[in-house]
């Protein structure tokens, strides 16, 4: 796994969303959403990982963390930290345009397209629930679950996907 692939990939996401400022649970949600299209697709993923860890709120991609440190350091994004009640929200903001096109062919960049336009009404509550399918329940907390594995399950539709699948050819 490429830091720098898993970097391109989160600036795209941060650079492209609609609202001034995305928080990291939705991130990681699109992030999650991407590489399982990216897979059926494609057979590999956008961000080049091949597994995502089990955590409370959803699918999160391993060293996240570090990429989003990669990026502020480079000063390519801003963090923000608000508090809502006792939840600690991060938010991050894009100071430049993404150079994302060593990193990221135009495939992968209009999968990443497709999911931003897919949830970009959703709050990360609800993109978060949709990410908690039978296979994150059937996964212990804190384990990985393989991009493979959730690309190739069932997916009973709703109508959000069913539109984006109809976009999207």
């Amino acid at each position: 796994m490429s830091i720098d692939k898993l970097s391109a990939a989160v600036h795209y996401v941060i650079a492209k969303d609609s609202r001034s400022e995305i928080g990291k649970t939705k991130l990681n949600k699109i992030l999650w959403f991407a590489d399982c299209a990216a897979w059926r697709k494609f057979g590999k993923t956008v961000t080049g990982l091949d597994a995502y860890a089990k955590l409370q709120y959803g699918p999160v991609p391993p060293n996240i963390d570090l990429a989003l440190l990669k990026l502020q350091t480079e000063h390519r994004i801003k963090s923000n930290t608000h508090y809502v009640g006792t939840y600690q929200r991060f938010g991050y903001l894009s100071l430049q345009a993404p150079n994302a096109d060593n990193l990221l062919s135009s495939d992968e960049r209009a999968v990443l397209d497709d999911v931003l336009d897919a949830v970009s009404d959703m709050t990360a509550f609800d993109v978060s629930e949709l990410s908690h399918d039978a296979l994150w329940e059937a996964t212990p907390h804190g384990e990985m679950i393989p991009v493979q594995a959730a690309a190739s399950q069932f997916i009973t539709p709703d109508e959000r996907i069913l539109e984006w699948a109809r976009k999207s050819g």
